[in-house]
């Protein structure tokens, strides 16, 4: 305890400092002010980076329509390297209508709803359906294409929900 009766910042009146309960969230004064990333100064640190946010950000929208990649890793790496570069084209991605939703839940809930989770399952399954009813189901491409479906369908089940 200080000398004039009150408490310091995260004292108890006994002056022994307070623990925290694990199991109550803290409230938003209580939270630790989040790491603000460093936008690179140079300008060729952020032509690599404008670089690199513009090949994920090409991967996502092509793997939209194959199911061998998965779009969510690219739109994070985007997201990264943009925040860095450049946060207005960021902040952009952010509202778009498309990418927007994904990366809003997953920076701030960490992780995506349920039902982004049940569409792209379902968007998986169409494309590999599609795909298999017009090459047909003897095609050399129908194993390691079902196959690529299954693994890309394990990865949505594993990401975490949002909280």
């Amino acid at each position: 305890m200080s000398r004039g009766g009150s408490t310091s910042r995260g004292e108890c009146e006994n002056g022994h400092a307070k623990s925290i309960d694990p199991d109550l969230s803290p409230t938003e004064s209580q939270q630790e002010p989040s790491e603000v990333p460093r936008l690179s100064t140079s300008q060729i640190g952020r032509f690599f980076l404008l670089s690199a946010a513009a090949v994920c950000f090409a991967v996502s929208v092509i793997s939209i329509m194959v199911p061998l990649l998965p779009t969510t890793p690219f739109l994070l790496l985007t997201s990264y390297f943009l925040v860095r570069s450049s946060p207005k084209l960021n902040q952009a991605l952010l509202k778009s209508r498309l990418f927007g939703p994904v990366l809003t839940d997953w920076q701030v809930h960490g992780g995506i709803r349920s039902h982004i989770r049940y569409r792209t399952i379902f968007a998986v399954l169409l494309v590999i359906g599609v795909t298999l009813y017009f090459q047909g189901i003897d095609n050399p491409i129908a194993l390691p294409l079902i196959a690529a479906g299954i693994l890309g369908i394990v990865v949505v089940m594993l990401l975490p929900n949002a909280r």
